[in-house]
């Protein structure tokens, strides 16, 4: 199921760690606030979901 989730971030890993990865603009230009702040939710599951894979919680 996590990795169903996780895989909702991969759009933004070369767009936003490479700024040349975008033609013609960058990538505060390409996601909108709400994109971004669904990103980071997802982020947050993720990590929560591995931390409890790590720590037993």
């Amino acid at each position: 199921m996590i990795k169903s989730v996780a895989i909702l971030l991969d759009k933004y890993y070369f767009s936003t760690r490479y700024p040349s990865y975008l033609p013609g603009g960058t990538s505060i230009n390409a996601y909108s606030e709400d994109e971004s702040l669904k990103a980071i939710e997802i982020s947050q599951e993720v990590l929560s979901f591995v931390r409890g894979r790590i720590y037993g919680d």
